[in-house]
């Protein structure tokens, strides 16, 4: 293990412990301050190399499980208390793409994609009581394929529709989606 230490502008002392011959954060160790508290951070990582558990700065844990491929299939938020929150994906077979992201009790939401594997809708599903139970609201992408690389996106109700940019990489690959409106929908 390697210690590093961080000051911030504060001057708050934070003491990271790295696991060198993988390059990740173990543990991090917030020393008291004039401004801060005392606290500490906590990853734990699977015999497989995949994260198991996060313990944050207030003490809250989280669980991971993943697939064989490594693709996150739970996370589950506050575990072990009356405020736990599980999240559920479930992915193309053979691809790095979501096909399903559920929080439970909250909502569902359904992915689709063209032949050429880019987003071709986001349906997402009320599960709650709130509002309208079960309703489900899709929005549809459209491509258009020129130098500017820009897409069309129907909102919602489906009578207005935004012109919206992605967040490119080099290789015209959409990393993130964003509406007019400043929404994010999604990232990569």
């Amino acid at each position: 293990m390697t210690q590093v230490v961080e000051t911030n502008p504060l001057n708050r002392d934070v003491t990271h412990l790295i696991d060198s011959s993988v390059g990740r954060i173990e543990q991090s160790d917030g020393a008291a301050s004039a401004n801060c508290a005392a606290d500490q951070m906590k990853r734990d990582y699977g015999a497989d190399g995949y994260l198991d558990f996060t313990i944050d700065f207030n003490g809250h844990r989280s669980n991971y499980d993943y697939d064989a491929r490594g693709q996150l299939l739970t996370r589950t938020e506050a575990a072990g208390t009356a405020l736990a929150r599980t999240t559920r994906w479930t992915w193309i077979a053979a691809r790095t793409l979501p096909l399903t992201e559920q929080i439970d009790g909250h909502s569902l939401t359904t992915y689709t994609y063209t032949a050429n594997e880019r987003l071709q809708s986001i349906s997402n599903k009320n599960l709650t009581a709130f509002g309208t139970a079960n309703e489900e609201r899709t929005t549809t992408i459209s491509y258009t394929l020129h130098p500017l690389s820009g897409l069309k996106a129907t909102s919602p109700s489906s009578s207005r529709a935004s012109t919206t940019r992605p967040a490119m990489c080099a290789g015209c690959a959409i990393m993130s989606l964003k509406s007019s409106l400043a929404h994010r929908w999604i990232d990569w």
